[in-house]
């Protein structure tokens, strides 16, 4: 769970029920409950919010995010491809606040952002697939 930890995340754009009003906003994650499936998002001084996991987008990782760029060059509009090497090139520098600039920026073109994420349900599954399977409980065994 601490690797989830301030992790950026976008609240799904198209999704259809947001009581805290941040649908297409980027957060960090400040608090999962994993077994409950809910994750608290941070926004800044805004506020926060519960979300479940599959309501809320996760950045491919840079190196992901990198070689799917220069595969599918030729598919991609210009504008989303300076848009998507401008977020590889800031999760490459580190820096958390030019990371979520890039990501946020994202939001104008549903292609770039179908491109550049997954959903965190998604991730999730990636990293705790194998406990789960072994019946292990998430978080716990590693």
């Amino acid at each position: 769970m601490d690797e989830l930890l301030g992790v950026p995340v976008m609240v799904h754009p198209r999704l259809t029920q947001d009581p805290s009003l941040m649908r297409g906003v980027v957060g960090t994650i400040s608090a999962a409950d994993l077994a409950g499936d809910t994750i608290l998002v941070a926004f800044g001084d805004k506020a926060a919010g519960r979300y479940q996991s599959d309501a809320l987008l996760a950045l491919k990782s840079r190196e992901e995010l990198y070689h799917d760029l220069l595969d599918n060059v030729q598919q991609l509009e210009v504008g989303d491809f300076k848009n998507l090497l401008r977020l590889s090139m800031y999760q490459d520098s580190g820096s958390p606040r030019l990371v979520r600039e890039a990501f946020q920026a994202l939001s104008s073109s549903a292609a770039a952002l179908d491109f550049a994420t997954r959903p965190l349900s998604q991730v999730l599954e990636l990293n705790y697939g194998q406990d789960l399977q072994q019946g292990k409980s998430l978080g716990m065994g590693r």
